[in-house]
C-alpha cells in the first residue's frame, strides 16, 4: 500500500486489509490476532518520516478504520434483513426505497405540522396516484395515524384516509393496474401498514368497515367460487394479473386484516372465508393458494389454521410441502424477541402439532420437511420437550427421521422416551460397529463443499428462501454427541466401555503405514471423541483418559493429511467445552473466543511453525509421491493376455493426437470382435492406471471408459471377484487377430 502509486489499487489494498483484519479478530485466538491488529508495517514508519511522505501510511490506516467500521455496520444490517425475512412470508415484502437511516416522522406531531404534512402528500391536491408522495404517506401511516387523535382528525377534517383507500379499491383499477415491479411494491407495503393502523383504533375500524374497499374485494374474490353465481369475462384475479400486476397485493393487505380479531370479523362479514375453503380446492390456480396462504396470519386460533391444515393434508404434493414450510415461522418461534411478543404461546404448540402430523405423510418429501423444520424447532429446549410429548413415531422414515430422533437425547425426558422405544441401545451398538465411520464419509462430503472455491450464491433472496432451514455449516448430528448431553447418557457411555475402546483404537492404530480400512476406523474413533468432548459433561472422560495428548500429537506430526485435518478439527470440537478448552490449552494449544470469552470451536498450536510442515519421506518414490512432475516416469503396462496386450496399446496410441482417430476406429472394431474382453475388471484396472500415467483429453477419458460394460465399474469399486464365465479367456492362437497396422 505504501509503495504503490496509483489510488485505486491503494484503496483495494485498504480494502482487503481491513477484511483480513476483520476475519483474524474473528476467528484466530487472542494471542494471534492482537499482533496482526497492530499493523506495525504500516503504523511505526510514520513518526521516522518526513511529512509528506507520512500522508499516505495515515491515509491508509484511515480507509482501513473506515472499511472496520463498514463492516460492523454491515454484519448489523444483514442481521436486520434476516430478522426482517422472517417477520414477514409476504411475496410483496421489498425494501423501502428511500433511505433506511432517515427519521421517521414524529408519532406525536402537533396539529398544524400533521395538516402541513398531508398537504405535502399530494393527495388532497392531485387525483394520479404518480404524483403523490408516497414516501410522506408512509412516515404518517406508520407514524401519526397510530395516535387516535390524528386518526380521527384525518378521517373527519381532510379527505386524506377516503381518497388513500379508494385507491385500493378493486373497482377502481388503479392499484391492480400497477406492474409488479420491485420498486412498485411501496404500494403495497403502504397498503399493509394502512390495514394495521386502522385496525388499532376503533374509528379507524369502523372508516375500514364502512367504506367500499372490502365489499368489492369480496365480489371479485366470488369471482373464483363457482358456487357463488358471479361470473366476470376478464375476472380481476386471473392468472396473468395476479402475475403480472399488484392484484396478488389484495391478499398481503387480507393477511394483515386476519392478524386482528376485528379484521377477522370484517372478512367474515363479507363471506370471504368461504371463498377462501374454496380456493384452497382449487386445482388449477396453485398460484392463488400460494399467494392465500403466504399472506394469512396464523397467531390467532381461527379459520386461517383451520384452512392451512387442510391444505397441509388434504391439498396435492407441491400445496402440502408448501403448506409445511409455512410452520416454519411459528415452530421456530423465540418467545424472547421482542417482534415474537405478539404470539402467544400456544401458537408454537399448534404449529408443532401440525408437524408431527405431517410426519405422517404418504409422500416422503412432505414427511422430510416436517422433520427438518422439527429439528431446527428442537433447538429451544421448550420446544424439544413438547415435541416429545407429541411421542412421534418414526420408525417409517428410517434414515430420514434419525437426526430428529438423535435431538432427543438431548433432554431427560427425551431419553427416557427413547428408552422405553429401546432405541438408545439399539443405535448405539449400530454407530459402534458401522455408522461411526459412515458419519467419516459425511463429513469429509460436507467439508468439500464447504471449502469449494466456486460456490454459487442466490442472486437474490425470495419468499422460498426464507421458508427453508438454512444450513449453516455445522457438523452433522452426532449419536455420542447427543448422549452426553444428560447425565443419564454418561453413564450409559461410560457403562458401555465405547469411549474405552475408541481411545484404545486411536493409540493403536496410529501410524504412517497405515492402509485405507484403518485409516478410515482412526478417522471415526477420532470425530467420536471430538463429540464426546465438546459437551461439558462428556469432557470428563478426556481428562480420565489423556487422550488429547494423543490427538495433538496426529495433529502436529502426522503425514497424513486428510488424517492431520481430521485431528485439528477434532481439537477445535474438544474446546467448543470450558473444561475442554482449557484440557487443550494445557497441551499448548489456544482456542479463539467471542467477545463474551465462548469458544467459537477454533484452536491453533502456540507454536505454528511444526503444524504447517509436511516432512516427504526419502523413499517418496516407492510410495508414489513426488516433488516434482520431471523425476517420475510413467511404467509400461503389459498383459500376458494378447488380446489385452493390443487393447493397452491401441489405449496408449490414442493419447497421440494424430493417432487418435484411427486408434479410436480399432478399439471399437476390437469390441465387436471380442466383447468379453471389455467385461474384464482386470483389463479396466490397467486402463485406468495408464490413464493415470499419461495426460489424455477429456473426451478421450470419457471415450476409453465408456468401451466397458457398465457393471465393470461397480465390480471394480466393490473388488469383487471376476466369474468364471468372465476371466477365462479362450486360447486359441489361430483366432488371434492379425497386427493392426
Amino acid at each position: 500500500m505504501q509503495t504503490e502509486s496509483e489510488t485505486a489499487l491503494q484503496r483495494k489494498a485498504a480494502l482487503l486489509q481491513g477484511e483480513v483484519l476483520e476475519l483474524t479478530n474473528r476467528l484466530l485466538p487472542y494471542t494471534f490476532s492482537a499482533k496482526f491488529q497492530v499493523v506495525p508495517n504500516l503504523v511505526d514508519p510514520v513518526g521516522f518520516l518526513p511529512a509528506e511522505a507520512s500522508l499516505t501510511p495515515i491515509s491508509m490506516t484511515y480507509q482501513i478504520d473506515s472499511v472496520s467500521r463498514t463492516l460492523y455496520r454491515s454484519q448489523g444490517d444483514v442481521k436486520e434483513a434476516l430478522l426482517s425475512m422472517k417477520r414477514s412470508t409476504q411475496h410483496t415484502s421489498a425494501p423501502r426505497s428511500s433511505d433506511s437511516s432517515k427519521p421517521m416522522v414524529d408519532i406525536d406531531m402537533d396539529e398544524l405540522r400533521f395538516r402541513a404534512a398531508i398537504v405535502d402528500t399530494q393527495v388532497l391536491n392531485h387525483v394520479k396516484h404518480f404524483k403523490w408522495n408516497w414516501d410522506l404517506i408512509e412516515d404518517l401511516v406508520e407514524g401519526p395515524l397510530k395516535n387516535p387523535k390524528r386518526l380521527t382528525e384525518a378521517i373527519t377534517g381532510t379527505k386524506f384516509l377516503k381518497r388513500l383507500l379508494s385507491f385500493y379499491r378493486p373497482f377502481k383499477y388503479r392499484f391492480s393496474d400497477i406492474p409488479s415491479t420491485k420498486l412498485n411494491q411501496r404500494y403495497v407495503r403502504v397498503g399493509v401498514s394502512l390495514m394495521k393502523t386502522l385496525l388499532q383504533n376503533n374509528e379507524g375500524i369502523a372508516e375500514l368497515s364502512e367504506s367500499k374497499f372490502l365489499r368489492q374485494l369480496g365480489e371479485c374474490l366470488a369471482q373464483l367460487d363457482r358456487t357463488s353465481g358471479l361470473t366476470a369475462t376478464a375476472p380481476l384475479f386471473s392468472t396473468w394479473r395476479t402475475a403480472e400486476t399488484l392484484t396478488g397485493g389484495y391478499f398481503a393487505l387480507l393477511g394483515a386484516l386476519s392478524s386482528n380479531p376485528k379484521g377477522l370479523q370484517m372478512i367474515e362479514r363479507w363471506h370471504m372465508v368461504n371463498i377462501f375453503y374454496h380456493i384452497i380446492e382449487l386445482q388449477d390456480r396453485d398460484d392463488l393458494v400460494e399467494l392465500l396462504l403466504g399472506n394469512m396470519d396464523f397467531s390467532l386460533n381461527s379459520h386461517p389454521r383451520v384452512m392451512l391444515s387442510q391444505a397441509a393434508t388434504a391439498s396435492h404434493k407441491h400445496i402440502r410441502i408448501f403448506a409445511t414450510r409455512l410452520l416454519r415461522k411459528y415452530a421456530t418461534l423465540d418467545p424472547f424477541v421482542e417482534e415474537n411478543s405478539r404470539f402467544p404461546a400456544s401458537v408454537c404448540e399448534w404449529a408443532i402439532d401440525l408437524l408431527v402430523t405431517q410426519l405422517y405423510d404418504p409422500e416422503v418429501e412432505v414427511s422430510e420437511v416436517a422433520v427438518q423444520i422439527l429439528e431446527e424447532s428442537c433447538n429451544r429446549k421448550s420446544h424439544l420437550e413438547y415435541v416429545v410429548q407429541c411421542c412421534p413415531q418414526l420408525d417409517h422414515l428410517n434414515e430420514i427421521g434419525a437426526p430428529l430422533l438423535l435431538r432427543f437425547l438431548s433432554t431427560s425426558l427425551g431419553y427416557q422416551y427413547l428408552d422405553r422405544l429401546d432405541y438408545i441401545t439399539q443405535e448405539m451398538d449400530d454407530w459402534f460397529s458401522l455408522r461411526n465411520y459412515r458419519y467419516v464419509t459425511l463429513v469429509e462430503a460436507s467439508l468439500t463443499r464447504a471449502f469449494a472455491t466456486l460456490m454459487q450464491e442466490p442472486s437474490r433472496a425470495s419468499i422460498d428462501d426464507s421458508l427453508q432451514p438454512q444450513d449453516s455449516g455445522s457438523l452433522p448430528p452426532h449419536f455420542y454427541r447427543e448422549l452426553t448431553r444428560t447425565q443419564e447418557g454418561c453413564d450409559l457411555l461410560r457403562d458401555s466401555g465405547h469411549f474405552d475402546d475408541f481411545v484404545a483404537t486411536i493409540t493403536e492404530l496410529w501410524s504412517e503405514d497405515m492402509d485405507l480400512e484403518s485409516l478410515v476406523k482412526l478417522k471415526g474413533c477420532l470425530w467420536a471423541v471430538g463429540n464426546i468432548g465438546s459437551m461439558g459433561l462428556g469432557s470428563t472422560f478426556l481428562e480420565e483418559s489423556d487422550i488429547v495428548r494423543v490427538i495433538v500429537k496426529i495433529a502436529e506430526h502426522s503425514q497424513v493429511t486428510t488424517l492431520r485435518g481430521t485431528a485439528y478439527f477434532v481439537l477445535g470440537l474438544i474446546s467448543r467445552s470450558l473444561h475442554g478448552m482449557e484440557i487443550v490449552a494445557e497441551h499448548g494449544w489456544d482456542a479463539a473466543t467471542d467477545h463474551r470469552g465462548r469458544s467459537i470451536g477454533y484452536c491453533l498450536p502456540k507454536r505454528l511453525e511444526g503444524f504447517f510442515s509436511l516432512k516427504i519421506p526419502q523413499n517418496a518414490k516407492k510410495h508414489g509421491l513426488r516433488n516434482t512432475p520431471h523425476d517420475w516416469t510413467p511404467r509400461p503396462i503389459t498383459d500376458e493376455d494378447p488380446i489385452h496386450e493390443r487393447v493397452l496399446n491401441i489405449v496408449m496410441e490414442t493419447g497421440n493426437a494424430v493417432l487418435a482417430k484411427k486408434a479410436a476406429t480399432d478399439l471399437n472394431g476390437l469390441k465387436l470382435r471380442y466383447p468379453e474382453a471389455f467385461a474384464s475388471v482386470e483389463l479396466y484396472r490397467k486402463v485406468r492406471d495408464v490413464l493415470g500415467g499419461r495426460n489424455f483429453r477429456l473426451p478421450v477419458r470419457r471415450f476409453l471408459l465408456d468401451l466397458f460394460e457398465k457393471n465393470v465399474m461397480r465390480r471394480f469399486v466393490l473388488d469383487e471377484e471376476e466369474s468364471e464365465n468372465e476371466s477365462i479367456q479362450t486360447e486359441r492362437p489361430s483366432q488371434i487377430p492379425p497386427r493392426i497396422p
